[in-house]
């Protein structure tokens, strides 16, 4: 066999590889000492029980390294950890994953400090926040436009506290099946028309949507 047909067959061979890499989105680790660092910053905060993370590039390019962090948080924890977060000197954007342990009712309360960082979010997370924020959880489903997040959180907390409203989806017209964008609410109260008029109130994008409550 031929030197020349060797090399055709090792380039062959070479870019099947490199084509199920691209296919199967394969992680290449590529460690660094600042985000470790973050790391043991951040596992170090009062209330933080676990932390996972991974720092990868992928084919082609294998450039541009993706930075994800997972932190499992108990409830007394969460604003502390968004504060460290957000203030991060590490360089690069990080993806970041939190799961809040919490004994209370509602966890849409749960999330109302988390709404109150979506700017500073947004940023840590290389994102440019001229755009909008998607914010998806079992209790919670809203996309964010910049300049919204202290009326998101004054219209929830209202809910919240004046009317037991456990869950919030304004879903847009594309998780619908029926293509209609609408807003879904989850509250144990016999007299919606005040929760509506809250909505209608609250000046945001979704204020004229139609509602629908569900059953607790």
């Amino acid at each position: 066999m031929s030197a020349l047909l060797l090399s055709a067959i090792a380039v062959v061979a070479a870019g099947v590889t490199l084509y199920s890499w691209i296919v199967n989105e394969e992680h290449f680790a590529r460690p660094s000492a600042a985000f470790d660092a973050l790391e043991d910053r951040i596992g170090s905060l009062p209330g933080v029980v676990a932390v996972e993370k991974e720092r990868w590039v992928e084919a082609p390019t294998f450039s541009q390294p993706t930075s994800w962090m997972r932190v499992e948080v108990e409830q007394s924890g969460l604003r502390g950890l968004l504060d460290a977060a957000c203030s991060s000197d590490y360089p690069d954007p990080v993806s970041w994953s939190s799961t809040s342990t919490t004994r209370t009712a509602s966890g849409l309360a749960d999330l109302l400090p988390l709404l109150g960082h979506v700017d500073e979010i947004a940023e840590s997370a290389g994102r440019d926040r001229a755009g909008s924020v998607e914010v998806n959880s079992p209790f919670l489903a809203v996309t964010i436009a910049d300049g919204e997040s202290d009326e998101y959180v004054a219209l929830l907390r209202e809910l919240v506290e004046d009317h037991s409203v456990t869950s919030f989806w304004a879903d847009d017209s594309g998780t619908q099946v029926d293509g209609v964008e609408r807003v879904q609410i989850v509250a144990p109260t016999d007299d919606p028309g005040e929760i509506e008029r809250a909505l209608r109130a609250s000046g945001l994008a979704i204020a004229d949507l139609p509602v629908r409550f569900l059953a607790q």
